[in-house]
């Protein structure tokens, strides 16, 4: 989403760094982890479970009550969504 930090990130760590999701499905991967900013997160997550996508989110998915709300209205409750979730560990 950030051109220079994905510049950034390709040099720093020689990964292959996608800016759109076309580019980032092309290689049909098993599942996404979702790890982009509270404002992005719902609507990617959306976007991949419409697509078909597994996806594994940090926590929490969305910036909000109302929108973690709004979230589920949108995926339902078998969407094949998992939110990590590490407090079980600490």
């Amino acid at each position: 989403r950030d051109p220079a930090k994905g510049d950034r990130l390709r040099r720093t760590f020689g990964v292959t760094v996608c800016d759109n999701l076309d580019d980032l499905l092309r290689d049909s991967p098993a599942f996404v982890v979702v790890s982009v900013g509270w404002a992005a997160a719902p609507e990617l997550t959306t976007e991949l479970h419409a697509r078909g996508v597994p996806v594994l989110c940090e926590t929490p998915p969305a910036p909000g009550r109302a929108d973690l709300d709004a979230l589920w209205d949108r995926l339902g409750p078998h969407a094949r969504v998992q939110v990590a979730e590490q407090y079980v560990f600490q």
